[in-house]
């Protein structure tokens, strides 16, 4: 009765075995199993991009590119880290707050006056394309400024 009996009740159903099969995979059950399935493989992959993130952090905070290292940690201090990561990453997203020195540049023209509309560099790259008085982070590898009017000033 076993086989026969059951291929009987698909044939009853008019069902071909295939479609029976396929019916019996496809219903709540097995849709609920394969998405959960699927996010697990999204969380793992989210979980090793943390981890990736927290090492590639630890290179730029080791080369003195501060600035990116804690852009880095901030990436991998939200809440789908694991908790060590997660932990780390915050804790030194925090302090590089108070590691990272800051400049405030003051660019005046001949007759001493400071001057706003100015693109300040530093090793080629912008840190500033207006002053404002505020403070802007640098990284401690950085060695040489510079500053100059924007097009279009005078």
């Amino acid at each position: 009765m076993g086989f026969d009996h059951w291929q009987e009740e698909q044939t009853c159903s008019n069902d071909s075995s295939v479609g029976a099969f396929e019916s019996a995979h496809s219903g709540p059950w097995f849709s609920f199993r394969r998405a959960r399935a699927k996010a697990s493989r999204n969380h793992s992959k989210t979980r090793k991009a943390c981890g990736g993130a927290r090492k590639a952090a630890r290179a730029f905070e080791a080369d003195g590119h501060l600035r990116q290292a804690r852009e880095t940690y901030e990436s991998c201090s939200k809440a789908i880290c694991s908790p060590v990561v997660r932990q780390d990453c915050t804790t030194r997203y925090a302090q590089l707050a108070h590691d990272i020195p800051t400049i405030v540049p003051l660019v005046t023209d001949e007759a001493g006056t400071p001057l706003v509309d100015v693109q300040v560099t530093m090793d080629g790259a912008p840190i500033a394309s207006r002053l404002d008085g505020r403070s802007i982070a640098v990284d401690p590898a950085c060695t040489s400024s510079r500053s100059a009017l924007r097009p279009g000033c005078s």
